[in-house]
C-alpha cells in the first residue's frame, strides 16, 4: 500500500494497522509489543494499539499514548453506553478487519471525542489504530 496522507483520514488509518500487522507477522507478539510501546511511536493522535483475547477478556499490550492502559484488561465501554470492547473481540480473522466507532479520551486535547477504529485480528491479537473527530 502507498503512504496515504494524514487527512485521508481512514486510509491513513488503516495503513497504519497494516503496517502493524507487517512487523506482527514478521517480528511476532513480543517485539510487536516492544515496538508499539515506544512513546515516540505515537504521533500526536496517531498511534497503534495491541490488544490480546485472553479467554474473553481484552488486554492492551501495547498502547504508545496511554501507557497506564498497558497490562491491564478493563470494560471499554464508552461515555454512551457502548461496548466497544465486545466490538474489538467481535472481529475475526477471516474478515480483513472492522470499523468500530466509540467515545475515547483524546490523547492531545484530554476531552471524550468521537474515535473510528480501524482493528484487525491476527490469532487472539488484536492490532488497531483510529481517528478522532
Amino acid at each position: 500500500m502507498g503512504e496515504a496522507p494524514q487527512r485521508e483520514l481512514q486510509d491513513y488509518t488503516q495503513q497504519l494497522v497494516s503496517d502493524a500487522v507487517d512487523y506482527f507477522d514478521e517480528h511476532g507478539l513480543d517485539a510487536t509489543i516492544e515496538h508499539y510501546n515506544d512513546p515516540g511511536r505515537a504521533d500526536g493522535p496517531w498511534y497503534v494499539f495491541v490488544l490480546e483475547d485472553r479467554d474473553g477478556a481484552i488486554y492492551t499490550v501495547a498502547n504508545p499514548a496511554r501507557p497506564d492502559l498497558v497490562g491491564t484488561t478493563r470494560d471499554r465501554i464508552d461515555s454512551t453506553g457502548y461496548d466497544y470492547g465486545e466490538a474489538f473481540a467481535a472481529v475475526t480473522e477471516g474478515s480483513g478487519g472492522a470499523w468500530v466507532s466509540y467515545i475515547f479520551t483524546h490523547p492531545v486535547t484530554g476531552a471524550d471525542a468521537p474515535k473510528h477504529s480501524w482493528v484487525v485480528r491476527r490469532g487472539d491479537v488484536l492490532l488497531g489504530a483510529g481517528w478522532y473527530e
